[in-house]
């Protein structure tokens, strides 16, 4: 695992906390290697400048920056400053100083990557985010599950392998898109592990920006990239990987930063899953998870609309995962529901000598 700060580039001349010249507009400009320019999540991102290193953030309050513990630990709080989300740095339109940053006291870059998570509280706002609120970490671990989830990311990084040390940083922040790696989540480390390949990926300078995913109206942050290996950033390195540290996996840090940044923002949904005959399961988010032992090994889940049953995903159940004796097959499906009740089912086709069977079950999510 490598991380993703660079030396420092001093790309941003302007006093902290006060206003300049509009940003310039999203035109065509190298980040993330092989991103696309103009994503509408790149408003998100903010250029994080300390004595030592570049990064990238995300604005996830007005006054509030979620990034890497990385970019931050040993930094002199006075010396790291913040753009604007979205921002030119050739021509900021805004620069924030800091006040103070948060992270475990007991970080270290050689201890994990779950706990690679920092929160700025900033001196001067930075405007309204186009993120909603952090995944909640049901959220995540649904979202990682499901193999058609977008996870996006955007970063002010370098567009050149790593060995290229004269390479810039871009001016403007760039997009990718890409889906969760198997397996999905790191579990107790609070890591999300993502897919790349060998044409785009994050490289130096995007450590500590932020991975999302858009679901209905919302824009979900997961968390901060904290590094990868292989693809065009390392291509010495043997396979490809990426991963993001949780940000609600910190709810300690969370809590600090809240009461820091005299902040209190909504709580996140509620959803439950109503399984005829077992107890209902409720969890805060959007997300919710059938996670349950069946005789067959393949299945479609169908979610109802009017009288009809539409197909959102098909399972393929995995044996030997505490499912035994007449119903082996662990089936487990990770969806999002909408506010209100929705109508579920588990359809079985014949096979393996059992007749068609379907079981019927309600998702409700209110805020």
């Amino acid at each position: 695992m490598i991380g993703r700060t660079t030396a420092l580039a001093a790309l941003v001349v302007a006093v902290a906390g006060s206003a300049l010249t509009a940003p310039s507009a999203h035109a065509a400009a190298p980040s993330v290697i092989g991103g696309t320019a103009g994503s509408a999540l790149a408003a998100a991102a903010v250029y994080v400048d300390t004595d030592d290193n570049d990064c990238t953030g995300a604005l996830w309050l007005p006054n509030v920056v979620v990034t890497a513990a990385d970019c931050i630990v040993g930094e002199s709080v006075p010396d790291i400053q913040v753009t604007g989300p979205g921002n030119n740095l050739n021509s900021p339109a805004i620069v924030s100083d800091v006040q103070q940053a948060i992270f475990e006291p007991t970080y270290a870059s050689t201890s994990g990557y779950g706990d690679d998570v920092a929160f700025l509280i900033l001196v001067t706002p930075l405007g309204t985010p186009i993120i909603t609120r952090l995944a909640t970490q049901s959220e995540a671990m649904a979202l990682s599950a499901s193999p058609t989830t977008q996870f996006q990311f955007a970063g002010y990084g370098q567009t050149a392998p790593d060995s290229d040390q004269s390479a810039p940083l871009s001016p403007l922040p760039l997009g990718m898109t890409t889906v969760a790696a198997a397996p999905a989540y790191g579990g107790g480390t609070g890591v999300v592990n993502l897919s790349i390949n060998g044409v785009t990926a994050p490289c130096d300078g995007d450590e500590g920006g932020p991975w999302m995913v858009q679901t209905g109206d919302e824009v979900l942050l997961i968390g901060p990239d904290v590094g990868g290996w292989g693809g065009p950033c390392y291509p010495q390195d043997q396979g490809h990987g990426e991963q993001a540290a949780m940000a609600s996996g910190e709810p300690g840090l969370v809590a600090q930063a809240l009461a820091a940044a005299n902040v209190s923002p909504p709580p996140p949904p509620t959803t439950c899953i109503t399984v005829p005959g077992t107890a209902q399961s409720c969890l805060p988010g959007v997300s919710w998870t059938y996670d349950y032992c069946w005789a067959v090994p393949h299945v479609l889940v169908q979610q109802q609309s009017g009288s009809a049953w539409a197909t959102i995903g098909t399972v393929t159940g995995t044996s030997g995962t505490g499912c035994s004796g007449k119903t082996p097959y662990l089936i487990r499906y990770a969806g999002q529901n909408s506010p209100g009740t929705g109508t579920y089912r588990i359809l079985a086709p014949s096979q393996a000598g059992y007749a068609q069977q379907t079981r019927t079950f309600t998702v409700t999510t209110t805020a």
